[in-house]
């Protein structure tokens, strides 16, 4: 019983930690890609202040129903190791590390009830509304100009 929840408590940690290298990776290469775009503007003298433009009101509805999925998804990925293991050791106890998972999940019902109230004020305010983001979150319009010369 032991061993099986030693090697249970490995795997998890293990997971963890790709998924933080995974992150930091991503982070890192998205920082190197701002600075390539401003150092591209610096050649051309175009000033700082249009190459960091805010989000558009639809880029910030696509990132926070974005961000609402991804953390009702986590809040999943933490609760199924602990329904899976209080199954099998037929223990329902062991489940109650899995309530933790209900935080992110909220967060995201949040996150995702955000997106809708976005969405509503924009159809509110502008008759015609785009139905994809044609920009991602690293790029803006200025981004891309400047990336392909």
């Amino acid at each position: 019983m032991q061993s099986e929840f030693t090697d249970f408590v490995f795997v998890l940690v293990a997971i963890g930690a790709l998924v933080t290298i995974f992150a930091m990776l991503l982070h890192f290469g998205n920082s190197r890609n701002k600075a390539q775009v401003k150092m591209k503007a610096i050649e051309k003298g175009i000033p700082l202040e249009m190459v960091d433009q805010t989000k558009t009101s639809y880029e910030r509805m696509a990132a926070s129903r974005r961000n609402g999925l991804i953390a009702i998804m986590a809040g999943l990925g933490l609760m199924f190791p602990f329904l899976w293991y209080s199954l099998s050791v037929g223990d329902p106890t062991v489940f109650v590390g899995g309530v933790f998972g209900l935080i992110p999940i909220f967060v995201g019902i949040g996150l995702l009830i955000d997106a809708r109230l976005r969405r509503q004020d924009l159809e509110n305010t502008s008759p015609s509304m785009p139905a994809t983001s044609t920009n991602d979150e690293t790029t803006t319009p200025t981004d891309t100009k400047l990336l392909e010369d």
